[in-house]
C-alpha cells in the first residue's frame, strides 16, 4: 500500500498563548474561586513547559467543510488521481457535522464520488492510523483500488464541546480535565491510499479500563458506560481529558510499540508522532533509540486529533525532510486507551 498524496490546510487565525489565557480569563472571571492572576500564571508556565507556541482556528467567514474540500482536492492532485478513480471515502475526525448518514457520503457527494463505498471510522486520534489499517484490508480484496481519507477537525467553535466549558474554571483542580483543551488546534487533512505495493506493518497495545481518560460525550455519560467519577456530573457535556493520567499510561506502551515496530522493519528516516506534547514524545523516542528523527509540528499547530499525523507527514513532504519513496514510522496514542505504531510507505505517482 502507498501513501500517494497527503495534504492539510489550516485555517487563517493563529492563536498565541497569551489568547488563551484571555479567553480563560473572560470566562473564568467572577467564577473563579482564587486568585485569577496566579491561575494565568500557572496555566501560562504549563504551556511553555509542553513547548507550545499556537495553533490556528478558523475565522467566521471559513466553512470547515470547505477547507476539507481543498484539502481533499490537493492530495488527489498530488496522487493524479481523478474524483471518479476514487472506490472508499472514509471520515475519520473526531469533530463531525453527522451522527447519520456517514460524515463520509457527504464528502463523497461534494466531490462527486456518488459511486464510492463510504463510511466513518470513530477511534479518537487513532482514527488516521486506524483508516489506513482497514483500507489496506479492503485492498487485499480490491487490488489497486483508491481510498481517500478526510478529516475535519474544527471543535473551537462557540458553544461546541470545548468552548466555553474548558475555558471556565471554577477551581484550579479542573486544570487536571480541561487544560489538554488549550493545546488544541483546528485543520483539515486528506490522504490518498493506493491498493499497491509493500503491506504496512501494525503494532497496537490497549487498555480499555482506562477509557473514561479522555471523553466527548453526547448525552448523560451514564446512560451509555458503567459509572465512573471521571465523567463529573450527570449534567456534563463535552471534552473532558485526564492529560496527566494519559502520559502516564501510554508511556509504558508508546516505548513497546514503538520498539516492536523498528526492530522488525528498521531504523526508519523519520518518525511521525502524533503531535500532543513536544518533550515527552522526545523522551519516549530517546528510550526507544537515539538518534533517530521525530517531526511534530505540535508547538506551531497544537495538537490536530485525528489531521495530526497526515498534516505533519504533510508539512515534512514540503520541507523535503520526507522524500519519495522513504519509508517512515506512525506513532499514535488515543483515548480508549491504546497505543500503536507503524510504518508508512509513500511514493508519488
Amino acid at each position: 500500500m502507498y501513501l500517494s498524496g497527503v495534504a492539510c490546510v489550516l485555517p487563517e487565525q493563529r492563536i498565541v498563548n497569551d489568547e488563551i489565557l484571555e479567553l480563560v480569563a473572560h470566562y473564568s472571571r467572577g467564577i473563579y474561586g482564587g486568585d485569577i492572576r496566579s491561575l494565568l500564571s500557572s496555566i501560562d508556565a504549563k504551556l511553555r513547559r509542553i513547548g507550545i507556541e499556537s495553533r490556528y482556528w478558523r475565522s467566521p467567514k471559513e466553512r470547515p467543510f470547505a477547507l476539507l474540500e481543498h484539502a481533499c482536492d490537493v492530495a488527489l492532485k498530488q496522487s493524479k488521481i481523478a474524483r471518479s478513480e476514487v472506490d472508499f471515502v472514509i471520515y475519520v475526525g473526531v469533530d463531525r457535522g453527522f451522527a447519520e448518514p456517514a460524515n463520509a457520503c457527504f464528502v463523497a457527494k461534494a466531490l462527486g464520488m456518488k459511486g464510492a463505498r463510504t463510511f466513518d471510522v470513530v477511534d479518537a486520534c487513532l482514527g488516521w492510523a486506524t483508516a489506513t489499517e482497514i483500507a489496506q484490508g479492503l485492498f487485499a480484496s480490491a487490488p489497486g483500488a483508491v481510498a481517500l481519507i478526510a478529516s475535519a477537525e474544527f471543535p473551537m467553535r462557540p458553544k461546541g464541546s470545548v468552548i466555553p466549558e474548558c475555558f471556565t474554571i471554577a477551581a484550579e483542580a479542573e486544570l487536571d480535565w480541561k487544560f489538554p483543551a488549550f493545546t488544541l488546534g483546528e485543520a483539515a487533512s486528506a490522504s490518498v491510499l493506493i491498493g499497491e505495493g509493500p503491506e504496512w506493518r501494525y503494532i497496537h497495545e490497549s487498555d480499555a479500563d482506562f477509557a473514561d481518560l479522555c471523553t466527548v460525550s453526547l448525552g448523560p455519560p451514564s446512560d451509555y458506560a458503567a459509572p465512573s467519577s471521571r465523567f463529573g456530573s450527570s449534567e456534563s457535556r463535552g471534552f473532558r481529558a485526564y492529560g496527566n493520567d494519559l502520559g502516564r499510561r501510554i508511556y509504558r506502551p508508546a516505548i513497546s510499540v514503538l520498539r516492536q515496530l523498528i526492530d522488525q522493519t528498521g531504523t526508519p528516516c523519520v518518525v511521525f508522532p502524533h503531535s500532543v506534547i513536544g518533550p515527552y514524545i522526545d523522551q519516549v523516542v530517546e528510550r526507544v533509540s537515539a538518534g533517530i528523527e521525530v517531526f511534530s509540528t505540535f508547538s506551531d499547530t497544537g495538537n490536530l486529533a485525528t489531521s495530526s499525523l497526515p498534516t505533519s507527514i504533510s508539512i515534512a513532504r514540503e520541507r523535503r525532510i520526507l522524500n519519495v519513496d522513504d519509508v517512515a514510522i506512525g506513532w499514535a496514542a488515543a483515548s480508549g486507551l491504546k497505543v500503536s505504531a507503524f510504518n508508512i510507505v509513500q511514493s508519488l505517482r
